[in-house]
């Protein structure tokens, strides 16, 4: 069974905490080269690594060389499932990202499948859809996947039980044609350099959900929170409120600029509320700023009694949460508005 929630808090942490970055300057990867970039981003993030140096101690990519299933694979894991593979044991150097793609079904609608093998990009068309699946990632739309087909060169020859993978990747643009005509050539392997944008492309396309699912963690961890303070002054618990939790982000966002109640067109905090017909009376609002985690947050605001007094007052039953982090001034913002 697919652990999509699971997932989506996992590929959210990673987002935060990537890999230790390394250095991506590679003698055989001129800036000219097609993937330059792509291999730039995928070594910053630890994600695809050199294979050594040459005589004169350059260091080395090897752009060409083929993949293996255990080495795409290990590409993913570290890629979406941070922290999650262990040691290896007594068993060969892949086993915990092995067990990890076990674990999250990444491997389901493959045939048997050889980790020592390189990978047929048939095989990576199903490994990745299952990866968007596993990770809540909405698909391309029947309409898209019909569309992508029609690109698709040797759509006709490509065998049944890969067709829709195929056309996934395809219509999402993580993996494109091999020539001009679109051929998707499924048999052929993956070098390292296509992984380097495959991986950059996943990347892109998964984003928005990797910024939605990081958004929906701190909310719930938040919520929890301030339910426990709560429950511990006798009061009832809140609920999350989804148009608040809009209207609140819109405010994290507006703090950025000005941190103060009053908006940045003048007005309070709570008449927009009432323009949404959203009751904001016994109601209020905290902000912050500086601390990147939920805890620290909270710790802030219940040693302020005038925030304090907002998250145990009585008569308010739902609660906005909103939080936004930019380059410059405290980096972290955060919101919270309560409503009846």
């Amino acid at each position: 069974m697919k652990r999509q929630l699971a997932s989506l808090l996992v590929l959210a942490l990673c987002a935060a905490s990537p890999i230790k970055a390394a250095s991506a300057t590679f003698y055989d990867v001129p800036s000219s080269h097609w993937a330059y970039e792509d291999i730039q981003q995928a070594a910053q993030k630890g994600i695809l690594q050199g294979t050594g140096t040459d005589q004169n101690g350059n260091r080395l990519f090897e752009p060409q060389s083929s993949l293996t299933t255990a080495q795409f694979i290990t590409i993913l894991v570290r890629g979406y499932y941070a922290g999650q593979a262990g040691s290896a044991g007594d068993g060969p150097w892949y086993t915990p990202y092995d067990q990890v793609a076990q674990n999250h079904d990444l491997y389901e609608g493959l045939p048997k499948v050889d980790l020592t093998a390189t990978t047929p990009r048939y095989h990576m068309a199903v490994i990745l859809q299952n990866i968007l699946e596993d990770l809540g990632i909405a698909l391309p739309s029947e309409e898209e996947l019909q569309s992508a087909a029609a690109k698709i060169g040797d759509w006709k020859s490509i065998p049944a039980e890969y067709q829709k993978a195929v056309s996934v990747v395809y219509a999402s643009g993580i993996i494109g044609g091999m020539d001009e005509n679109g051929t998707f050539a499924g048999e052929s392997s993956v070098n390292r350099a296509q992984a380097a944008a495959i991986y950059t492309r996943l990347e892109t396309y998964a984003e928005p959900y990797i910024q939605a699912a990081a958004l929906e963690y701190k909310r719930q961890e938040m919520l929890k929170e301030i339910n426990l303070q709560r429950q511990n002054a006798g009061l009832p618990p809140l609920r999350l409120d989804e148009r608040v939790c809009d209207y609140a982000q819109v405010r994290a966002q507006e703090i950025t600029e000005s941190f103060s109640h009053t908006r940045l067109n003048g007005e309070n905090y709570w008449t927009e509320l009432g323009r949404m017909g959203i009751d904001y009376y016994p109601g209020g609002e905290n902000i912050a700023a500086g601390n990147s985690t939920v805890q620290a947050t909270m710790n802030q605001w219940m040693n302020s009694p005038g925030h304090k007094a907002n998250i145990l007052k009585e008569g308010i039953g739902g609660v906005g949460i909103g939080y936004v982090q930019v380059e410059g001034g405290y980096q972290h913002y955060w919101v919270q508005i309560f409503v009846p």
